[in-house]
């Protein structure tokens, strides 16, 4: 039972961090330049140069993905939205709220006839 529990965890953090490789890559790969999009398009180069700074875009691309697996494991931060210049979880309570309010509307009737047929 123990090694299949070991088993088990090693494939977790294995699959864990392929996920976190391909999100992050993926996140790369859009077109276009954050800084130019955080900046505008009349922004200068001094701008762009403080804005990449800032947000350590100018640094390389192992080092952001460490920064960015950081803020995941210390924070449970899940990043900044560039182009709405907030936080990531600003935009979404509203989100929250309503699943939770679907995952309850499904649990009642799930649990009912989960319950109804142990008694049967």
């Amino acid at each position: 039972m123990l090694e299949f529990l070991i088993r088990r965890v090693a494939i977790s953090v294995v699959t864990l961090f392929v996920i976190s490789l391909i999100v992050f890559t993926g996140v790369r790969m859009i077109p276009g330049d954050p800084a130019r999009v955080m900046g505008g398009t009349d922004a200068d180069a001094a701008g762009l140069a403080e804005i990449r700074q800032k947000y350590g875009l100018d640094d390389p691309i192992p080092l952001q993905y460490l920064r960015w697996i950081g803020h995941l494991r210390d924070e449970a931060d899940p990043g900044f939205v560039w182009r709405a210049f907030s936080e990531c979880t600003e935009g979404y309570g509203h989100a929250y709220l309503s699943t939770g309010e679907c995952l309850q509307a499904c649990a009642w009737p799930t649990d009912h006839v989960a319950w109804n047929s142990l008694i049967k």
